[in-house]
């Protein structure tokens, strides 16, 4: 295409399609600029943004007894299952506590369930082992944190 049939084109397209409006050619081009700063920047921020992000899951058991707490680390570190002894906590009607599992989430949520600490705490684990009993952030419960995967 020369340069003549572009501007051609670009006037019939003025005439035909904007001046109807009450668009002037100014203020066309102030739009398409605008336009074209938005998908520059899109385009910038989608090469910048992670595509990926550390994640981890996690078993964990809660109890509000520091005694309780040592003893189900004991039996974990005697090679008992977790899942067992969650299921036993939920079985136990003298105990306050229960076992759960938070499935893949990103270091962000994470933190924002669990606090910093036990956070790091569950990132630093390797997946099959697990923590010794670390104190709730309100320090109410014991909290005993396996990774896995």
């Amino acid at each position: 295409m020369t340069e003549q049939e572009f501007r051609q084109l670009y006037d019939k397209y003025l005439n035909q399609s904007l001046k109807p409006l009450g668009i002037s050619e100014q203020q066309y081009r102030s739009w398409a600029e605008a336009s074209l700063l938005i998908e520059k920047l899109r385009e910038q921020m989608i090469a910048e943004t992670p595509t990926m992000a550390d994640q981890v899951k996690l078993r964990i058991l809660i109890v509000d007894s520091e005694e309780r707490a040592n003893e189900l680390a004991a039996r974990l570190d005697a090679g008992e299952d977790f899942q067992t002894l969650a299921d036993e906590l939920e079985g136990d009607e003298e105990v306050t506590g229960y076992g759960t599992e938070l499935d893949w989430l990103p270091r962000s949520m994470l933190e924002s369930r669990l606090g910093q600490e036990l956070t790091d705490l569950a990132f630093n684990l390797k997946v099959g082992e697990h923590s010794q009993p670390v104190l709730s952030q309100d320090g109410t419960q014991y909290i005993i944190i396996e990774v896995m995967g």
